[in-house]
């Protein structure tokens, strides 16, 4: 049977948790539409049947963590001393904790039984002390508490259901105060019946002050992050063209930021930066009637092509006499295209003695080295970049090797034939002479691929006068 009372106890515990965890995450938008028309005074009825507004999300309380333990020190003497139904002492008491503790609204001592209620409110630089039985209803308050308070009821109210010794309240809109506040709630005890509640002691802090930022984590300010709620971060509407740009001192509003274009944008408008106001209403319009200002007016529009930056659609790159280009590509194809043509009508002509005393092997090879070099028009004939550079030295140191090679094998088997002074012949084959002919190939090559990985050639940009650019390769 104990064994059930404890699993009963933990799953009860687990379902608290669980509620209190999913209240404090919530749904962000919908928090952040609240904010938005409370700001905005679109709240219809709220304060004339309610005297407060709760949103639900969990406050970095740790930055009032000096009034929180004035506050502690306060409840404790008032438990000790049993002076809280006393007048007098306890308003002195309040008010010395207000002078000397600047972030606190008000603060308050409530005893039961019968409810009576003393209360110093900071209202334009001055304390102004209220003493109430009947006419202030502290039971339809966000941080009042009693005996019969079950925990889900406190669940609705307060961060943690659990007082040690006291607890947060969610952050909430006062309408009284027209201020959003929090709450620390203290429960007063009976010294000789821990269990027996007495009493409440209850400051107000003004977090009005407190700025909401939508934007990424990576993005926020570094400097005085006390002032900053974090619980909305990266709920900004900006386009994936744009980025948030976090601004300060905005207080409890939704779109406290601006979208910015990223580099190689520009706005769709004559502003550099959208007003995050604006952009949540367009946001919102275009799901919910389906609007098209979110898409005409707060989308960046990417830059021409070649510019890293640009406030309009003006070019950046200098427009090529593409005829005139087109002209020097059919030249050096026509000459690649005759050296391939000229390679297979030698082959067809081989035995012909004109090409059989000139060697065809080598005749062949040196074609190929002439159209190897004149490819480096076609590789150079459209917009240059760091591949098609690389690319323009090895056709022609390629190809240069490749020609200048095969002739000077040529020309020096032609050498050595006159000069041999002896009855005997000297032959040297073609087989030999490319024998001779590899290692200054595989050289140029080694000496092409070390210049690559080393120090490839690259594409720079070059400005005209005109501040237009085109590429050129850098060696």
């Amino acid at each position: 049977m104990r064994m059930v009372l404890w699993l009963v106890t933990i799953l009860a515990f687990l379902g608290i948790s669980s509620s209190l965890l999913s209240g404090m995450g919530g749904d962000s938008s919908h928090m952040l539409n609240m904010v938005h028309d409370i700001t905005t005074n679109n709240i219809g009825s709220l304060c004339y049947h309610n005297t407060y507004k709760s949103i639900k999300f969990q406050l970095e309380t740790e930055i009032f963590r000096g009034s929180q333990e004035k506050a502690e020190l306060v409840r404790d003497f008032l438990m000790d001393s049993k002076i809280y139904q006393n007048y007098d002492l306890s308003t002195i008491l309040i008010q010395n904790l207000m002078e000397r503790d600047k972030d606190i609204k008000a603060a308050r001592v409530i005893t039961f039984l019968p409810t009576h209620t003393i209360q110093v409110e900071s209202e334009l630089g001055k304390l102004v002390v209220s003493n109430s039985s009947v006419d202030y209803s502290v039971d339809q308050e966000p941080w009042y508490i009693d005996r019969f308070s079950s925990i889900s009821w406190r669940t609705e109210k307060f961060i943690s259901p659990h007082f040690s010794p006291g607890s947060w309240t969610f952050p909430y809109f006062s309408c009284a105060a027209r201020a959003w506040l929090v709450s620390y709630t203290l429960p007063l005890f009976s010294s000789n019946n821990a269990s027996n509640l007495i009493g409440l002691f209850v400051m107000d802090i003004s977090v009005s002050s407190l700025d909401i930022n939508q934007c990424e984590t990576s993005s926020s300010p570094q400097s005085d992050q006390r002032n900053i709620i974090h619980t909305f971060y990266n709920t900004h509407k900006c386009h994936n063209t744009s980025k948030c740009i976090f601004q300060a001192g905005h207080g409890w509003v939704r779109g406290g930021y601006t979208c910015q274009c990223r580099e190689g944008f520009y706005p769709a408008t004559s502003k550099n930066g959208f007003n995050g106001s604006l952009v949540e209403v367009a946001y919102s319009d275009s799901y919910s009637h389906g609007s098209s200002t979110y898409s005409l007016l707060y989308i960046c529009i990417p830059c021409s092509a070649g510019c890293q930056s640009c406030q309009d659609d003006t070019p950046c790159m200098a427009e090529y006499n593409w005829s005139f280009r087109l002209v020097l590509l059919s030249i050096s194809m026509f000459c690649t295209l005759s050296s391939l043509i000229t390679i297979l009508l030698v082959y067809n002509y081989r035995r012909v003695k004109v090409f059989k005393y000139s060697s065809p092997t080598f005749l062949s090879i040196t074609l190929m080295g002439c159209a190897v070099m004149y490819t480096e028009m076609v590789v150079i004939y459209p917009v240059l970049s760091t591949i098609l550079c690389v690319l323009t030295k090895w056709t022609r140191h390629l190809g240069f090797c490749i020609t200048y090679t095969a002739l000077l094998m040529k020309t020096w088997r032609v050498n050595l034939t006159y000069r041999v002074k002896s009855a005997h012949k000297l032959k040297l084959t073609d087989k030999q002479l490319l024998q001779w002919m590899l290692p200054v190939f595989l050289i140029m090559v080694i000496y092409l691929a070390t210049w690559t990985i080393s120090d490839p050639p690259q594409a720079v940009d070059v400005i005209l006068l005109s501040g237009r650019k085109f590429s050129q390769c850098s060696y």
